[in-house]
């Protein structure tokens, strides 16, 4: 397995489409309803594509040449009155099924974090659906605190 961060111009951001999409149908039974745009995953690659390197990471991992997860990490700025004028903050990760608990999300994160270090973070966000305790659980392992709970309503 190896992992590369890309670049505006890899080839691979159409795969990475792809899994982003496949990601969200995975999670519906957890969101909001109409919570992804039809073309939702070609709106947030084109956005990636632009800020690919600046202040975004989006990394994949591959199998043999196939690409089977990526993660999305982004440097978000903090309000003024915060000691730290920003922090990392990991948006999406996502392993293939076929591919998961064999520490391919745990390498993810592990690159990405020496991605922040490079941009001088010194701290590391995240969200996780309340329905997806493995996800508590992996992030739990990686040392990660849980320090805000979210809410929201319809209306």
């Amino acid at each position: 397995m190896n992992i590369q961060a890309l670049t505006h111009d890899s080839e691979e951001w159409s795969k990475i489409s792809e899994l982003f999409k496949k990601m969200y149908e995975e999670m519906e039974s957890n969101l909001p309803k109409s919570s992804l745009k039809e073309d939702g995953h070609l709106i947030w690659t084109n956005s990636q594509k632009r800020l690919a390197g600046k202040t975004s990471l989006v990394a994949v991992a591959k199998v043999e040449n196939n690409t089977i997860g990526f993660i999305h990490a982004s440097i978000s700025a903090q309000p003024q009155y915060f000691q730290a004028s920003s922090s990392g903050h990991i948006g999406h990760i996502y392993i293939s099924p076929a591919y998961r608990n064999k520490n391919i999300a745990r390498d993810l994160f592990e690159f990405s974090k020496l991605w922040f270090k490079e941009k001088n973070q010194s701290t590391i966000q995240l969200q996780v659906l309340s329905g997806n305790p493995n996800a508590k659980h992996f992030w739990e392992s990686l040392s990660f605190n849980e320090t805000m709970t979210h809410y929201s309503i319809s209306i």
